[in-house]
């Protein structure tokens, strides 16, 4: 308790304090207690003791990440001699190397021997995550190029895979991409649209045009690749087409191929359905001009939807309702397994919302929007646009989350406006996908996600 009143006393006089307290205790230091000191101080004096805490085998992992997070707090040469150090360590575990890569300042960095050693063998034991596409991008690695595409090709509805992805587009070019895109495997073809649609930018929305108008490929696919431009109103967008200050959204682009007539009929639902369900005014506006409303009353099979309250009496199937959810909710939601980190979680839905009120989140997702889950439409000062949840706004940084959870982040000096979205970022008509059956399925599913107390 002596220690931590010490740690609390010390605060702005850390310079005098902790080499007092050091040679006080001797090698007694690495008490909890002492610890705890070390990762409070704030001198240059406690980077050595960070570092043989950091190095020591019998710290813990959470521990471990804990230290690291500790030198947030430093700046300067003292901080990178403390951080090559832990890279260069002969003792050094992966885990621990790739941390200590990730934080090095990438403006101090001089490529030596031992640190091209430590980036080739953390990269080779960091394939298919997150850390991987961070390590390869700051060190230039573009050798990875390949493994970057096979893990954007593995993972195109993640963060780690659209940001594989952007480091493989800003090497490598669209080309790999589009290869893709034309495969003869469906399965990689839909992989390689999913990414496209969220990497955006007027590359990426070439390619998934030449889909969408190339009559010879499958229906289904085309289909998706109108998914997938509409997306690129949330993850990264073409500047605005010449002569105009608009920047052009997929959805916008989308809704000139339809104004032009140059979408085949058998594209126009599903150009619809996208078109009419967007955040943007002026892309309603204009589908309604050229197009027929979905009749959002409707369901899949024809029906029209009894009221509310008559829908809140039928009693579905869970099993069945489980599939209806991975068909129009897993994309945005987490249930039970596998879901995305987008919209709120489901899990314990059913505890919280009656079936009415879970028809009518469906129906009229405007009605009530969750709280931290408001949609903003933020526009960039080289006209790209981009729609989703505001996760993290500081003085330096905007973290947007987009459909799929996939989280990018603009630097404040880059964003022109953030502007609160009046509809919610759920679409209205997703229950149109739907037979009135698989609805009601859907509705008794969420209705039994319920907290294991209730």
């Amino acid at each position: 308790s002596s220690d931590l009143a010490l740690g609390i006393a010390a605060d702005g006089k850390w310079d005098s304090f902790l080499p007092a307290w050091r040679q006080a205790v001797g090698e007694g230091w690495k008490t909890k207690a002492g610890r705890d000191i070390v990762w409070r101080a704030r001198t240059e004096s406690a980077l050595p003791l960070l570092e043989q805490l950091i190095q020591d085998p019998t710290t813990a992992a959470a521990d471990r990440e804990r230290y690291f997070r500790a030198l947030d707090f430093y700046r300067g040469p003292a901080r990178e001699r403390t951080l090559m150090s832990v890279v260069e360590a002969s003792g050094a575990d992966v885990r621990t190397t790739a941390l200590a890569l990730t934080q090095l300042d990438s403006a101090s960095i001089r490529m030596t021997p031992q640190l091209q050693s430590a980036v080739d063998r953390t990269l080779a034991a960091t394939r298919g995550t997150q850390q991987f596409v961070d390590i390869a991008s700051k060190f230039d690695a573009r050798a990875s190029g390949p493994e970057l595409l096979q893990l954007a090709l593995t993972y195109p509805d993640s963060t780690k895979g659209v940001a594989a992805a952007r480091l493989a587009v800003r090497w490598g070019g669209i080309e790999p991409f589009r290869t893709a895109v034309f495969s003869a495997n469906p399965n990689v073809a839909r992989s390689a649209l999913t990414v496209l649609g969220f990497l955006g930018g007027a590359a990426a929305q070439g390619v998934i045009e030449e889909v969408i108008l190339d009559a010879s490929r499958p229906l289904a696919l085309r289909q998706q690749a109108v998914q997938s431009v509409s997306r690129m109103a949330a993850g990264g967008n073409a500047p605005p087409a010449q002569g105009s200050t608009t920047p052009l959204t997929g959805d916008r682009r989308l809704l000139q191929l339809v104004q032009r007539d140059s979408l085949s009929p058998e594209l126009r639902d599903a150009s619809a359905l996208v078109l009419f369900g967007s955040p943007r005014a002026d892309v309603r506006e204009g589908a309604a001009r050229v197009l027929t409303a979905p009749p959002t009353s409707r369901t899949a099979d024809g029906k029209t939807l009894p009221p509310t309250a008559t829908l809140a009496t039928r009693t579905g199937d869970r099993a069945s309702g489980r599939v209806a959810f991975s068909k129009v909710c897993v994309s945005c939601h987490i249930a039970e397994g596998p879901g995305s980190d987008f919209g709120p979680a489901l899990t314990e839905i059913g505890t919280k919302l009656p079936k009415a009120a879970l028809y009518n989140a469906i129906l009229e997702p405007s009605s009530g929007i969750a709280y931290n889950y408001e949609g903003w439409i933020v526009r960039l000062r080289d006209g790209r646009e981009t729609t989703g949840i505001i996760v993290n706004d500081t003085q330096t940084e905007l973290a947007v989350k987009v459909m799929g959870g996939i989280v990018t982040r603009y630097p404040r000096a880059d964003v022109a406006s953030v502007t609160a979205m009046p509809v919610s970022l759920m679409p209205k008509g997703l229950h149109t996908a739907l037979t009135e059956q698989e609805l009601v399925d859907l509705v008794e599913y969420l209705s039994s996600l319920r907290s294991p107390t209730r």
